[in-house]
């Protein structure tokens, strides 16, 4: 940081086995800030610059990446990193005192006094001892209660890889789903190892979830599976007819403009994705007219994404943090 600049890094999978698609709409949305913020003066006078690092998707290139930005690049913060081998680096960054503002995909959000949940609803200590409270994390479930409230769904499957970033998150699903009294009947790929990544088998799952009778679908799966998975319930029959089914519910990272087009029909009027932000398209919310506003002008051509929005908003939340400390900005 200088007296005129500020450089923030992030670190984001762009080339890596989901595709180029999965993790870049956050970097798009803060870049849109950016550009924005700069347009309007910077931050206090400083202009800000964001160095990026294409960490391949692999933990050696993440932890790579932070050292880059951090030794070589001499970053102030990181914004808005997105990549499932985030993990790699965590302990790094935060003994290297940097502060990290991000989307929580790896544990160091919960353990970690440096690195900051930007949903900011997980309660840990993060005293860099333990992960969550005593070794434990925790998730709200009211968003479990609302669909058997609601819908009336009293059974589910959850879906998750055999990756452990998934798998964490798929049996995070399932704890929350027994505690709002939702029992799980069905594991994508027949086991409770999750389903294979490299050799997905989505029409027998269908079959076997019809056998089932499974009410509600909940995943923790990448953009381009979901659609899989959908495609391969609308060949079962399992989205028209009398189908017990009732929701088919992803995480934050399938929701975007790309729903109405790019999954198949009539699965796509099942689909939901479970969020914490104010959604991108609702214009009236002036935070997010602003979004629109600097995404559009600085990102044309780009479709909207939740996380587009978040990666914007992450910029903003920095934004408003350094502004409180006037010229002497510190970490």
């Amino acid at each position: 940081m200088t007296p005129t600049s500020i450089k923030i890094g992030n670190v984001t999978a762009i080339q890596g086995a989901f595709g180029p698609d999965a993790f870049s709409p956050s970097l798009y949305g803060l870049e849109a800030w950016a550009s924005g913020v700069n347009a309007r003066g910077g931050i206090n006078g400083r202009k800000v610059s964001i160095d990026t690092c294409d960490d391949r998707d692999t933990g050696d290139g993440n932890l790579s990446c932070s050292q880059k930005l951090v030794e070589q690049d001499k970053i102030f913060v990181f914004l808005a990193n997105n990549s499932q081998s985030s993990s790699r680096s965590a302990n790094y960054t935060y003994s290297k005192g940097i502060p990290d503002l991000g989307l929580p995909l790896n544990n160091g959000y919960q353990k970690y006094p440096t690195m900051f949940d930007f949903y900011a609803d997980n309660g840990a200590l993060r005293d860099a001892k333990n992960v969550g409270v005593n070794g434990k994390r925790y998730q709200e479930s009211g968003m479990y209660r609302w669909f058997k409230q609601q819908k009336g769904i009293n059974n589910a499957a959850v879906f998750f890889f055999n990756i452990a970033v998934s798998a964490q998150q798929g049996y995070a699903f399932e704890a929350d789903l027994n505690a709002e009294g939702i029992q799980t009947v069905y594991e994508g790929g027949g086991s409770h190892s999750g389903e294979n990544f490299a050799a997905p088998t989505f029409d027998t799952d269908v079959v076997n979830m019809k056998q089932k009778n499974v009410q509600g679908i909940w995943d923790a799966m990448d953009v381009g599976s979901n659609q899989k998975l959908c495609s391969a319930m609308d060949r079962g029959n399992y989205t028209s007819g009398n189908t017990p089914l009732k929701a088919k519910i992803s995480t934050i990272e399938a929701w975007s403009q790309k729903v109405g087009t790019d999954f198949s029909s009539p699965c796509r009027n099942f689909v939901y994705a479970d969020g914490l932000t104010e959604p991108y398209s609702d214009k009236g919310h002036p935070v997010v007219a602003k979004f629109l506003d600097d995404f559009n002008k600085y990102q044309p051509g780009r479709y909207l994404h939740q996380w587009a929005a978040e990666g914007w908003g992450m910029g903003l939340e920095f934004q408003h943090d350094a502004e409180s400390m006037g010229a002497n900005l510190t970490r």
